[in-house]
């Protein structure tokens, strides 16, 4: 770890530490005690105390205090991201129509992927899984990290945009539409996961448009 340049010195510490924890893979994985901190990095307890509270924010660090307490990695999880999402799109004015078009464009090609994924992978993941988590589980076998966050984010986007708009979240039709896509995913058929994913993301866009109309919003 190198040490710090006390220009702008909370910021800077909070970069190196950064670094530090996207470099290590697993949770709770400890960088050491304020102590020990301050001197590798070459700065006074105030600063990686400021450093610390930034890092804290981003969902990247755990400070713990008193015995076998430290600063430990984290990683965050979609929450974060998904409310600042939801405000910016808000502050813009944005829609729950533009949110549903755009789920479009990334979930029906991860339903294409996901049937290309190799068999165990799909059966694995198709096993019981429902509602959100199970678009989820579809955006995971595109074996793509960007796929997962923008579908769990374009998701609670919505949820949140949407407010009492019920779409088809937990309804007859919804678990209908998924046992289809379900179907054409273990049966390694891309195009049909494709089309019956479109379909069942604009059948949900169809209602919420009405529920809204109804509600003239």
């Amino acid at each position: 770890m190198r040490k710090v340049v006390l220009t702008a010195a909370p910021q800077a510490t909070a970069e190196v530490l950064r670094e530090e924890i996207l470099l290590r893979d697993g949770e709770n994985s400890y960088l050491g005690s304020e102590d020990d901190l301050i001197e590798r990095l070459g700065v006074s307890r105030p600063t990686l105390r400021q450093a610390a509270r930034i890092l804290e924010q981003e969902n990247l660090l755990v400070v713990r205090r008193g015995v076998n307490g430290g600063l430990f990695c984290r990683r965050p999880d979609a929450s974060a991201v998904t409310h600042a999402t939801a405000v910016f799109l808000r502050s813009r004015h944005a829609s729950v129509q533009e949110v549903f078009d755009t789920r479009l464009l990334v979930e029906v090609e991860c339903a294409a992927l996901a049937a290309k994924a190799p068999r165990a992978e799909r059966e694995e993941a198709m096993r019981t899984v429902e509602g959100h988590d199970f678009h989820l589980a579809v955006a995971r076998l595109s074996n793509n990290t960007v796929n997962v966050m923008f579908v769990d984010v374009l998701i609670n986007v919505a949820e949140s945009l949407r407010g009492g708009l019920t779409g088809h979240h937990s309804s007859p039709e919804t678990d209908r539409a998924h046992a289809r896509i379900r179907k054409a995913v273990l049966d390694g058929d891309a195009d049909a996961a494709a089309a019956r994913m479109r379909r069942h993301i604009e059948a949900a866009k169809d209602v919420v448009a009405a529920q809204a109309a109804d509600l003239g919003l």
